[in-house]
């Protein structure tokens, strides 16, 4: 995304992302664009504490079994290649997105169960 945002230096920019991955790498990206002037983020999770807001899923894995037959059936947890940004060691979404120069929209928060949620 940077890359690209130099062949469109001293130009207005807009920048839409859509899903999980693209919207949390657009996150990072968006305070490093000079003419970032809107963006939209859609199907992604607006803070890394979603994670951790599982509405459905929460008991899941404190759940006694009388067998083996659901030990498939476990919590969502953090998918391993979010950890590789030191996402909770940096800023997160929501301040990234404070350092942004442009306006912008977040539709269809995800929550820890990769549902949507109220933005």
């Amino acid at each position: 995304m940077l890359a690209v945002s130099a062949v469109f230096e001293g130009k207005p920019l807009a920048v839409f992302a859509r899903g999980p991955n693209v919207t949390l790498a657009a996150a990072r990206a968006l305070p490093q664009l000079s003419g970032l002037e809107a963006y939209t983020l859609r199907d992604g999770f607006r803070s890394y504490t979603d994670f951790l807001n599982r509405p459905k899923s929460l008991e899941v894995p404190y759940r006694l079994r009388l067998d083996n037959k659901e030990r498939l059936d476990c919590d969502r947890e953090i998918p391993f290649f979010f950890i590789r940004w030191k996402a909770l060691l940096g800023p997160d979404i929501p301040d990234l997105l404070k350092a942004t120069k442009g306006r912008g929209t977040f539709d269809q928060v995800l929550n820890g169960d990769w549902g949507t949620r109220e933005p």
